[in-house]
């Protein structure tokens, strides 16, 4: 017969066991409620005044979010030509996604648009002005790499001015390979944040709308209508044998 104690202690043993994941998750939530739980604050604070008309060009700035390695953030874009969703890379480029988190849980994109659409180049949009030079009040730092390109079509990257310190919430998605946006020697390139994995005939109802060249404002209305952020969890254990498993200037420069 097993001794009371020792019953006890294999007790204590499993929920420790148990409990600890749940305590580490309630102290590092995810960068979707890192966003809201800031967000809350600065409207509390009163920062954050969504009444007002202009409230897009004035916004603080986004908090720096932390991303778990087994997480991906996938962000959905709602137009009036259908959905694009892209797969962010905090990796890659966390001030640009985290901006881009927070700015989606604000509402920020809803009734924005696609304001130059330049045929087998690229579609820019989300200007708060729908002019291409109007901003959130804040700027973002270069994340431009060399080793992450503008090498496939469905590429999201952000617009900025001449100066690679100037992007804000506009970004652009390309219509093919663009090399000459990659980061180089010679050139401070423009920051990647995203692939495209899913709404081709989105992007190519888009580019149906655009123009042969600059000026490029669409033939007709291109519309975001709302944009969401989704996680997906990664299968931690899905190699693991399973015995073995207990547990404000113009963004156009481009």
């Amino acid at each position: 017969m097993t001794h009371p104690s020792l019953m006890w202690s294999l007790f204590a043993v499993i929920f420790s066991a148990l409990t600890l994941p749940l305590a580490a998750q309630a102290q590092d939530p995810n960068a979707i409620d890192q966003a809201k739980a800031y967000i809350e604050k600065e409207l509390h604070a009163g920062k954050i005044d969504k009444e007002k008309p202009n409230w897009r060009l004035s916004l603080p700035k986004y908090p720096l979010l932390t991303f778990s390695p087994n997480q991906t953030y996938l962000w959905t874009l709602n137009t009036n030509k259908g959905k694009m969703t892209f797969k962010l890379l905090p990796e890659h480029a966390p001030h640009h996604v985290s901006s881009f988190i927070y700015l989606t849980e604000l509402g920020y994109y809803e009734g924005l648009k696609f304001h130059r659409v330049i045929k087998g180049f690229m579609a820019q949009g989300a200007c708060p002005l729908g002019s291409g030079t109007g901003s959130p009040g804040y700027t973002l730092p270069l994340e431009a790499k060399p080793d992450v390109k503008h090498n496939a079509r469905g590429t999201l990257s952000m617009a900025r001015s001449n100066s690679p310190n100037s992007a804000g919430s506009q970004f652009f998605v390309t219509f093919g390979v663009t090399a000459a946006l990659d980061a180089t020697e010679r050139s401070p390139g423009y920051t990647v944040l995203g692939r495209m994995v899913d709404g081709e005939s989105t992007l190519a109802a888009i580019e149906a709308a655009g123009r042969d060249r600059d000026p490029a404002p669409p033939t007709e209305p291109l519309t975001i209508l709302d944009a969401h952020i989704a996680i997906e969890e990664a299968k931690a254990l899905e190699a693991a044998p399973e015995a073995k498993s207990p547990d404000g200037t113009s963004e156009d420069a481009l």
